[in-house]
């Protein structure tokens, strides 16, 4: 029987709580990192060794800046070694999936929207 990849979540609020329960019951072994002390989620390490990590930070919009901030983002992807697969959830506009992977070319970045 193969054995299925480490999932890793960064962000275990709406969205990342339910990636996480979606592949804890399809059986993957996932490991979770989200900085309130409230969530048990506190060592960004663990996720780092994850096959293909998720993140689903927020992403506040701010209106005078035209869009969402992606700065949570950034902190999550600056806490990955190179060579990782990694999906965002986060909500962001158009481009900001290329312009991730221009500032980040040792990470593959995809994105999966939190509604799917």
């Amino acid at each position: 029987m193969t054995q299925k990849p480490t999932i890793g979540v960064m962000g275990a609020g709406m969205v990342g709580g339910a990636t996480i329960r979606y592949f804890q019951t399809a059986g993957y072994p996932v490991v979770a990192y989200d900085p309130d002390p409230n969530k048990n989620f506190l060592d960004p390490k663990l996720v780092a060794d994850a096959a293909y990590i998720f993140i689903c930070v927020p992403t506040p919009y701010e209106a005078e800046n035209g869009g969402f901030s992606l700065a949570y983002v950034h902190q999550a992807l600056d806490m990955l070694p190179e060579n990782k697969t990694v999906i965002i959830k986060s909500t962001v506009l158009p481009g900001s999936t290329e312009a991730l992977q221009e500032k980040y070319p040792k990470l593959k970045i995809l994105f999966n929207p939190e509604f799917l």
